[in-house]
């Protein structure tokens, strides 16, 4: 039809466009971060829009690393093998599931007894996820929309958070339990300055708990053969996002330095007389994604989406999620109440005078990096080669149950 054609010419037409006025945008960036100080816009983020405690060339061994472990033959053969198991859970409970937790009363009395589980006295400020689920609900905090997404937000007029869940699988248990990470953060730790990747690992390692806390469900039902397929949906989807993040931050650091510290010749030589050029990104973006394995596994103009709206950020999904899965590993190696109580030191680190303190005018500081916090916790480190030897080991055991 006439209509259908018009709007294949304006898909084209837009799909010209992106590179170009991606262009524009890598220099008008760079030329940001050079006015601050900065060779380029990735150092300039990582330092100052982000406040990480590593550097773009700290990264570059944990690219290396995940290559290395993660990429190749590990994601395809996972993919392979797991990606046709389902779950009778999976409908309720899985990562994939349509169906809201505000209209189904099975998925909302599963988080709720599994935030029953993490109440405890033990620390100086007394933690209970139900309670604090109760209030929200009761007093409204929380809202739904037709907006595709979710979030926690604080509003400083009011001195309170809110959660928004958009539609289906947005409201689905894992995305509430994630945001629930963020909400209990600042309910414990009212407007302390953690990391970014500190604040994912609080919500990514609350999602891998209750993937623990389900294990013990279904398996005390006798119900362990439908756990797996929820298992390898959810160790899929994590699996998958650490490989996707690392290459978009690789793809993001050739195009704004120019510099590319992989082995893959193709790319090199692209780089060889600067930074790449704007009819390029499409192919240097799936030589990276190639080199991390997930060749028919992603879309290839993936880079569209996410390096514009929020440059740089993306290693961030790794970088916490990767703490986030050694949630899980300590349960499978030393059960639910081992793994509990090191997820719960993500929040409790503050009652630690060493670690944090309030300030004069009554704000609350974190006295120490995100990489000290972690070694608190017992919780693997993105740098240590050691975290992948033992990821490696997780996934095989997982997709091979």
């Amino acid at each position: 039809s006439a209509a259908a054609k018009s709007a294949e010419v304006r898909k084209a037409a837009g799909d010209r466009a992106v590179p170009t006025l991606f262009a524009e945008f890598v220099s008008i960036q760079n030329e940001i971060a050079q006015l601050m100080g900065y060779d380029n816009y990735m150092d300039y983020a990582y330092s100052d829009v982000y406040e990480r405690d590593y550097t773009v060339d700290d990264v570059h061994k944990m690219r290396a690393l995940v290559k290395k472990y993660l990429g190749g033959g590990l994601i395809l053969d996972y993919y392979n093998y797991k990606r046709g198991q389902r779950s009778s859970y999976s409908s309720v409970c899985g990562p994939d599931s349509k169906k809201s937790i505000f209209q189904d009363n099975k998925a909302m009395g599963i988080v709720a007894d599994y935030f029953d589980t993490l109440q405890t006295d033990k620390y100086k400020n007394g933690v209970d996820f139900k309670a604090e689920l109760n209030k929200l609900l009761k007093e409204g905090n929380y809202y739904t929309g037709n907006y595709d997404g979710a979030f926690s937000y604080y509003l400083s007029t009011r001195d309170n958070t809110i959660l928004y869940f958009g539609p289906g699988s947005y409201s689905a248990p894992f995305t509430f339990v994630h945001e629930f990470g963020h909400y209990f953060n600042n309910i414990y730790n009212h407007g302390i300055d953690i990391s970014m990747d500190h604040d994912e690992t609080q919500s990514q390692g609350d999602e891998m708990l209750f993937l623990a806390y389900l294990s013990e469900l279904l398996t005390a039902n006798g119900e362990q053969e439908q756990f797996s397929g929820l298992e390898a949906a959810q160790m899929l989807n994590s699996l998958q996002t650490i490989l996707l993040a690392t290459a978009v931050d690789e793809f993001e650091e050739a195009v704004y330095s120019g510099y590319y510290a992989g082995d893959n010749l193709r790319i090199k030589t692209m780089l060889e007389n600067g930074p790449v050029s704007k009819t390029s990104y499409d192919l240097l973006f799936q030589l990276i994604s190639e080199d991390y394995g997930l060749n028919d596994l992603y879309n290839p103009i993936y880079w569209r989406y996410v390096c514009i709206e929020a440059p740089g950020y993306y290693i961030s999904y790794a970088m916490s999620l990767i703490p986030s899965i050694s949630v899980y590993a300590k349960y499978c190696e030393s059960g639910y109440e081992a793994a509990k109580e090191a997820y719960l030191k993500l929040f409790t680190f503050s009652d630690n005078p060493k670690m944090a303190h309030i300030d004069v005018a009554g704000d609350m500081l974190c006295d120490v990096d995100y990489a000290d916090i972690l070694k608190y916790c017992g919780l693997m480190s993105a740098f240590d080669e050691k975290t992948y030897k033992s990821l490696y080991e997780i996934y095989k055991v997982c997709r091979n149950k």
